[in-house]
């Protein structure tokens, strides 16, 4: 049988590689391919993003983290937008690690994460279109676009 996937994740070619956390740890599989990947396209993206409602990489993850980055000249932007006030700590410590090049943002902080980024405005809708799938693909809700089908609204106007 089968290991259900940890992490979703896919390249927008030329512009970022974007991973969805489901809500359990990332397995060693899943975060092995996830560097593999960014490893390969290191040179042809402009950053990295991640959404991440409340998990986040082990130790031992985060030492790969490290190592891979220290392979390669290039230091890629990583935006992580998460719900975790403990995913929020292990990001400044990445932060610390990668050279002030990893940022955490708010589930809700879509705009300001592809903004840091420097995406442009098409890059940007290509950014968002992936990560809805993705998400759609995790089973999880990017708090960011919860209000795009007026829903919400509609919920609390009546």
């Amino acid at each position: 049988m089968a290991k259900a996937k940890t992490m979703y994740w896919q390249v927008v070619p030329g512009i970022v590689l974007i991973s969805v956390n489901t809500d359990v740890p990332p397995s060693d599989e899943d975060w092995d391919g996830y560097l593999e990947d960014v490893a390969r396209e290191i040179n042809n993206i402009k950053g990295v993003l991640v959404y991440s409602e409340a998990v986040g990489p082990s130790a031992t993850q985060r030492a790969r983290v490290d190592e891979a980055s220290q392979q390669h000249d290039v230091e890629l932007k990583t935006a992580i937008m998460t719900g975790s006030r403990l995913v929020r700590g292990v990001v400044t410590a990445l932060n610390w690690a990668q050279g002030g090049k990893v940022k955490a943002f708010p589930t809700t902080g879509f705009q300001e994460a592809v903004d840091y980024l420097e995406l442009e405005d098409e890059e940007k809708v290509k950014t968002k279109v992936t990560l809805k799938l993705l998400a759609r693909a995790a089973n999880v809700t990017i708090e960011a676009f919860a209000d795009e089908s007026g829903q919400f609204r509609r919920k609390y106007d009546s």
